[in-house]
C-alpha cells in the first residue's frame, strides 16, 4: 500500500514536471540546467524522506547518504519511516569517549511533511550512552545546503548518572550537513 501510494505521488510529481519542462522550453524562461538541478535535489530529498518505499517489512539497510556532524561521518539507515544515524567513521579523539565506527548517535522515525522525531545520545568514556529526546527536520532546498537540524534538552551528568536534562548544552542542537553518497 505504502509503495503504491508513493508510485502514484511520484507519477503525479513527473507529470507535474514534465508539463513544467514543457512550458519552460515553450517560453524559454527556465534552463534545462536549472531543471536538471531542480529535479535531483527533489530525488535526493525524496530518496531520504522515504517517497521511493518499497516494502513495509524491508530490512533496515543503509541508504549510501553520508551527513557531515561536526567533522563526524554520519551513515544513514532506514527501515520505512525509521532513521538511524551512526557514526561512520567519527572524527579522531572521540574514542576516548566511547565514539566508535557504527555507533548510534541518532534514532527515532520519519513523519509527514520531513519531520524527525526520535532519541539521540551523548557520551561519556567508561559510562553508557546517555539518551534523551529530539526532534525536527530536513531543511535546505539543494543538495549543497541539506541539513537534518534536530533539537532537544540534552542529558547532564554526574559521573555515569543523568542528574538533569538541559537546553544549553552543546549537544542540545544536533546539525548534520549532507556530505553526499557512498558512491
Amino acid at each position: 500500500m505504502i509503495a503504491e501510494k508513493n508510485h502514484s505521488d511520484c507519477v503525479h510529481a513527473v507529470a507535474t514536471i514534465a508539463g513544467l519542462i514543457n512550458f519552460a522550453s515553450l517560453n524559454q524562461t527556465i534552463s534545462m540546467g536549472e531543471i536538471v538541478k531542480f529535479l535531483l535535489s527533489i530525488f535526493t530529498a525524496a530518496i531520504f524522506i522515504g517517497a521511493f518505499a518499497v516494502s513495509a517489512n524491508a530490512q533496515v539497510a543503509a541508504t549510501g547518504i553520508f551527513w557531515d556532524h561536526n567533522g563526524s561521518y554520519m551513515a544513514t539507515e532506514r527501515d520505512g519511516d525509521r532513521l538511524v544515524l551512526s557514526y561512520d567513521p567519527p572524527r579522531r579523539g572521540l574514542g576516548k569517549y566511547g565514539i566508535y565506527e557504527g555507533t548510534v548517535l541518532f534514532r527515532g522515525r520519519v513523519r509527514s511533511e520531513g519531520r524527525i522525531i526520535g532519541t539521540a545520545y551523548t557520551f561519556k568514556n567508561g559510562c553508557q550512552p546517555a539518551s534523551y529526546n529530539v526532534s525536527g527536520r530536513l531543511k535546505g532546498n539543494s543538495r549543497e545546503n541539506y541539513r537534518i537540524v534536530l533539537e532537544g534538552a540534552a542529558s547532564v551528568r554526574d559521573g555515569c548518572e543523568v542528574v538533569d536534562y538541559s537546553w544549553s548544552s552543546d549537544n542540545s542542537r544536533l546539525v548534520f550537513k549532507y556530505a553526499g553518497t557512498g558512491d
